[in-house]
């Protein structure tokens, strides 16, 4: 996610609100982070299960379903998983760490 603040981030918690919006009313599990300049980031899946299309030039938003489909639905479709939550050890932190140094005259 290239909206979170620092160089690394972490999921604080999970929170269940009523969201709303446009013909949306619904029940939604939404994952907390810090986000930098960001009130809400709603991913892929989301947009998946509401059929959204975006469009740039003019900016509009089109909600082709106000109820949340499934995730899987069969044939090519994969399954999309919200949200993956990994540890960094000290180790990985240090090699990183070790590359920017390495990299930095060249950059």
């Amino acid at each position: 996610m290239l909206a979170v603040q620092g160089s690394r981030s972490k999921i604080n918690t999970t929170v269940n609100v009523r969201f709303e919006y446009q013909g949306i009313n619904t029940d939604q599990s939404f994952d907390v982070a810090n986000l930098s300049d960001y009130n809400m980031i709603l991913g892929t899946p989301w947009m998946y299960q509401h059929k959204v299309l975006i469009g740039l030039n003019p900016a509009r938003i089109a909600i082709g379903s106000d109820e949340p489909l499934p995730l899987v639905t069969g044939g090519d479709t994969k399954y999309l998983l919200g949200a993956t939550v990994f540890s960094v050890d000290d180790a990985l932190l240090a090699a990183h760490e070790e590359l920017l140094a390495y990299a930095e005259p060249l950059c």
